[in-house]
């Protein structure tokens, strides 16, 4: 919709608010599963399990030197 209809029509704002508001207090979770220092430990002591070739990376990089 454009402003000018939301204008004309505030309620259709407002609802288009709130629906938005309902969604993102339903559908958003950031950080909902830490609850104590011990999982931010658990985050922090985390260990990588991927080792990442960034070979590729830097001959594409020697590319621009």
């Amino acid at each position: 919709m454009n402003l000018s209809e939301f204008a004309a029509n505030p309620g259709i704002l407002r609802k288009k608010l709130n629906d938005a508001r309902k969604s993102f207090q339903n559908d958003v979770r950031v950080n909902s599963g830490i609850k104590s220092s011990t999982d931010i430990a658990a985050i922090l002591n985390n260990t990588s399990v991927d080792v990442v070739d960034w070979t590729p990376l830097y001959e594409h990089a020697e590319q621009f030197d």
